[in-house]
Formats: structure tokens, C-alpha cells, sequence
């Protein structure tokens, strides 16, 4: 951030900074506050545009998203019920999901032996319509379907689970040297972005480092910014104008000392 700003404009933002700390007007503080407020606002909005249409940060953003995605899936949290938790109280129950494995379980043997299942269910159909009379014979019939239909569906459904857990693995192995090398370079383009962002801020509004920014985000129209890179950049700006100013009264303290040993 440094280079991009010149010594003259850290003169002039320090100035801003001791002024705005020095009022003794309450108003006038509220005032540039409230400014501020709105004005980081829009920088938000100007640095997400800014990040979206860069090409490069939108490679490595779906990069991230993607292995995160894969990468978060946990099969124990399609596996859950409901339990009863006593409370302290004896009346003082609750209901409380967990893992169960015992389900887990059940679902993996539908899945492994479905084709046995079906053909068996089969079977049983045929045998049932070969017959002239079979007593409640359309109940039965729809019963058979009925159960098939219910264990093709966990087949089907834990049949997709473990392909999702294949692919977990298959990214855990392949893709992990990628993904944390593609959030490095990430991280560093959006501090770039807000970088940018920010010293042109300065440009025409110094007083937006007057404020401690530390909101993670910000609402734009029912949607959440992150800007906490935009806080940081200027909240960096602001630490080494704070520390400017601490250096100028410890020099002038000094200065001020040697002319009374003088």
C-alpha cells in the first residue's frame, strides 16, 4: 500500500487525522462519521465489482468455492435422528439429531444387495400375477412395489453419497497442494483489489481514515460483502499515520528536553 501513495498524501491524511481527533465539536465528528459510513459502503460495492471482473480472481474464487464444496461433505450428516435428551428436570425433555449408525448401516445394505432385492421382488410379482386367485392380491402386489420402490431410493440416494465421498477423497489426494496455493494467491489479489480500491478512496475522501473499520461485512441490497479486506488496507494506512504521529511528539519531546538541559 505504501507505493501506492505518496508523501505528500500521508502528510495530508495524518493532518486530516489529528484534526478530526483534536474537534472538540461533536457534530462535526458525527457528521464526518455518518459521511464515512456511506461512503464505505460504495467502496464495498467498488471492490466487489472490481474482484468480479477480474478474470483471475474469478478463476481462483470458483477454484476455492469448488474444492471447499467438495471438500466439506460429511456422510454422517445424512445419517441422523431425532433422540430424546432429558433435561435436569425429569419433564424437561428435548429432541436432539445425531449420527446413527445403525441407519447408516441399513442404507448401505439396501444399497449393496438392491439387484438381489429387486430380483427377488420380481420373482414375487410373478409369482403373484401367475396365479388366478391370490387373497387380497392388489394389496400385496402394491405392497411388493411399494417396499421396491422405497429400497431403490436409499440405493439410489446412498449410491450418490458414496460418489460424493469418492470425490472427497479423490480431491483430498490430488487437490489439496492446489487449493491452498490457489488461496495464497487469492488472499494477495484481493488486498491488491482493496489496496487500489482504497488509495483511490483517499484521493477525495481522507476522512475515511478517521474511522476504525471493522465490520466483516456490509449489506448491499439484501446481499453481504466481505470487506474485511478493504478494512485492513485502510486500518494499515491508519496504524502508520498513528505511528507518524506518536514519532513527531517523541521528537518533539526530545527536542524539547535538549533545549531545557541546554
Amino acid at each position: 500500500m505504501q507505493h501506492l501513495l505518496s508523501k505528500e498524501k500521508y502528510m495530508e491524511l495524518k493532518a486530516a487525522l489529528i484534526k478530526y481527533n483534536s474537534s472538540f465539536d461533536p457534530n462535526e465528528q458525527r457528521i464526518i462519521q455518518e459521511h464515512t459510513e456511506r461512503s464505505w459502503d460504495k467502496l464495498c460495492r467498488e471492490y466487489f465489482t472490481s474482484c468480479q471482473q477480474d478474470p483471475q480472481w474469478v478463476k481462483l474464487h470458483d477454484l476455492i468455492k469448488d474444492y471447499e464444496a467438495v471438500t466439506s461433505f460429511n456422510m454422517e450428516n445424512h445419517f441422523r435422528r431425532f433422540v430424546i435428551v432429558q433435561g435436569d428436570n425429569y419433564d424437561a425433555t428435548s429432541l436432539k439429531l445425531e449420527y446413527d449408525p445403525s441407519l447408516q448401516q441399513e442404507c448401505r445394505d439396501m444399497y449393496h444387495h438392491i439387484d438381489e432385492y429387486t430380483k427377488n421382488a420380481n420373482q414375487k410379482l410373478t409369482h403373484i400375477n401367475s396365479k388366478k386367485y391370490v387373497f387380497r392380491k392388489n394389496a400385496k402386489i402394491k405392497k411388493i412395489k411399494d417396499e421396491l420402490s422405497t429400497h431403490q431410493a436409499v440405493a439410489t440416494r446412498y449410491a450418490a453419497l458414496e460418489k460424493q465421498a469418492d470425490l472427497k477423497r479423490h480431491y483430498l489426494v490430488t487437490n489439496t497442494a492446489e487449493y491452498e496455493q490457489a488461496k495464497i494467491k487469492f488472499d494477495q489479489l484481493n488486498k491488491q483489489h482493496a489496496n487500489q480500491i482504497i488509495a483511490r478512496a483517499l484521493e477525495v475522501n481522507p476522512g475515511i481514515i478517521c474511522i476504525e473499520h471493522n465490520a466483516d461485512f456490509v449489506s448491499n441490497d439484501n446481499d453481504y460483502l466481505d470487506s474485511s479486506y478493504l478494512n485492513q488496507a485502510c486500518n494499515d494506512i491508519k496504524d502508520i499515520i498513528m505511528e507518524m504521529i506518536v514519532l513527531d511528539h517523541e521528537a518533539a519531546h526530545e527536542q524539547e528536553n535538549g533545549h531545557l538541559t541546554k
